[in-house]
């Protein structure tokens, strides 16, 4: 799941709720990961991710599926690559 806020008193509630939810589906969130150390500083060092610095990667970007995540510019980005079939349909 990605998603943000404007500030940190919303990012903290939306985190909250988001945990209460599926906890009562039976499911823990952990691997959190922020560009905003302050927010980290809310869940126990076992439920953050291990790369919790900007510099995730040497472009600085995480990705998932197609979405990437700059994390240094605050943004997320789109990609898809076009696979070349021989024949036509």
């Amino acid at each position: 799941m990605m998603s943000g806020k404007d500030n940190l008193a919303d990012a903290f509630r939306l985190a909250k709720d988001v945990d209460r939810l599926l906890e009562k589906g039976g499911f823990k969130l952990k691997k959190w990961r922020s560009n905003d150390a302050d927010f980290l500083k809310e869940f126990e060092e076992s439920e953050r991710s291990s790369h919790d610095k900007l510099d995730i990667t040497l472009d600085g970007i995480t990705r998932a599926l197609a979405l990437h995540r700059n994390m240094g510019e605050d943004l997320f980005q789109y990609t898809g690559s076009q696979t070349y079939l021989l024949r036509k349909i």
